[in-house]
């Protein structure tokens, strides 16, 4: 074990008393003048000595008063302030159900005519905490035309109020990767998700895989409506998934079909509008199970495992 400089000034200092105790023994056998000056020496360097360990006592509890105090500080912080440390604080991901736009086009004669075909897909969205400015990134693949980045800002917005979280110190890297180019309304109605993956990084919790939603986020956390259900719905069962979550204001769902009458042998076709429960609907045609959302509370009581 290493002595310490105070332990060895004060072992030097008990050795000046003993020599002061002995000259004062010799004084007191024979007075000489000599010996009282020695004496006098010992008696200011064993001051002087003293003076010294005192000092050394006073700056050695200063730095332990300190300790202590940035000690009592850390430990008394929030715990849902995750900022101190390095690399990757929190991480978490769950696929979304997108419609993906195919594009062809026919000539006939000099005429070029474009055909728009949409269909459900699934989006890997993931999430990445790390030490940074307060940034939200968003990282999307292939290179896209869509406005994942206000929904991005909103759900982590969200996700702070909910945990009580300061995520000032850290950048939030969302990566959004897909089959193809979504258009630009599945910016928006990935916001519930990308709110849900935040939430999990930071409580370092896991999410139901087996389990998809679609829905914008509101600053309030509400969750609201969205377009492409059916397409949305299939492509969630097809990647196996077993449940999905919809918002309640897509409770209606509803249908345009042509409607044809006949007047006096002439055939006449109008648009017919029909309206059926969303869940009800989704559920006899594809099989997977639909359950409504109002907020993100609903979101997270069925997605956190």
């Amino acid at each position: 074990m290493k002595t310490s400089l105070p332990n060895i000034l004060l072992i030097i200092s008990l050795a000046l008393n003993v020599l002061l105790a002995i000259s004062l023994g010799i004084l007191l056998v024979g007075y000489s003048p000599g010996a009282t000056n020695q004496l006098n020496e010992l008696r200011q360097k064993n001051s002087d000595l003293l003076e010294q360990i005192a000092g050394y006592n006073l700056t050695i509890s200063q730095y332990l008063s300190q300790i202590d105090f940035y000690r009592n500080r850390f430990n008394g912080s929030s715990s849902a302030n995750i900022s101190p440390g390095s690399g990757i604080l929190g991480t978490a991901g769950l696929q979304a159900p997108a419609v993906m736009s195919t594009v062809t086009y026919s000539r006939q004669g000099s005429i070029v005519f474009q055909h728009i075909t949409q269909n459900g897909t699934m989006m890997d969205v993931n999430v990445e905490i790390k030490p940074g400015e307060g940034r939200v990134l968003v990282e999307t693949r292939p290179l896209m035309g869509v406005v994942f980045q206000d929904a991005a800002n909103t759900a982590v917005s969200v996700a702070e109020n909910i945990t009580g979280a300061d995520l000032s110190a850290n950048d939030v890297i969302f990566s959004i990767h897909a089959p193809g180019e979504v258009p630009q309304i599945d910016g928006p109605s990935a916001g519930a998700l990308m709110t849900a993956v935040v939430t999990a990084a930071i409580e370092n919790q896991t999410l139901n895989q087996s389990v998809t939603l679609t829905g914008t986020i509101n600053p309030d956390g509400t969750v609201g409506a969205i377009g492409g259900v059916t397409d949305k719905a299939q492509a969630a069962r097809d990647s196996g998934k077993l449940l999905l979550l919809l918002p309640e204001d897509n409770r209606i769902l509803s249908f345009t079909t042509t409607g044809g009458r006949n007047f006096f042998g002439m055939a006449t076709n109008r648009p017919v509008t029909q309206t059926t429960d969303a869940k009800e609907y989704i559920e006899n045609q594809t099989g997977i199970q639909v359950r409504y959302v109002r907020n993100i509370s609903d979101v997270l009581s069925v997605v956190l495992e």
